[in-house]
């Protein structure tokens, strides 16, 4: 039991560590890069009825979402869901005014894919994401029984 306790403690410290996000941070988007997908939306308000739009968009579409390892970041002028940065750093990092709605779609490579005014389509996310030469080569090697991510 006490060697229970002390794992839970120590991972409880290494879990509440630094708030600062490096490059090897999975929960930063900076540190997503290379593993995930990323749909960062910015909103004036978490209530914003475009956010809510785009929430259920994402719902709608969740399975093919996963499949493309697609991330859903929300940000508001003080609130970031989905990763651990700051939200006014997010704003000036995409040049994003604090009342302005604005969605970026970034590959697992940093490019943007697509930004949008108001909530992305969800068939214009799945495109967007399917025409991408790394996204194929995902495809091929899921197909061929092999990791989709090669480290060789």
């Amino acid at each position: 039991m006490k060697i229970l306790r002390t794992a839970a403690i120590a991972l409880g410290l290494v879990l509440g560590g630094s708030a600062h996000a490096t490059s090897d941070d999975l929960r930063s988007i900076t540190g997503m890069q290379d593993h995930y997908r990323v749909l960062i939306v910015f909103t004036p308000s978490l209530a914003d009825a475009r956010l809510a739009a785009q929430r259920a968009i994402m719902a709608q579409f969740a399975l093919e979402a996963s499949k493309r390892d697609l991330l859903f970041v929300q940000v508001d002028p003080m609130t970031v869901i989905g990763a651990s940065d700051k939200a006014d750093k997010l704003r000036r990092k995409f040049v994003v005014p604090v009342l302005n709605y604005h969605a970026i779609l970034i590959d697992k490579d940093g490019r943007t894919l697509r930004e949008a005014p108001g909530p992305m389509d969800g068939a214009a996310i799945l495109h967007a994401i399917d025409v991408r030469p790394l996204r194929k080569t995902e495809v091929i090697r899921a197909h061929a029984g092999k990791a989709v991510v090669d480290k060789s």
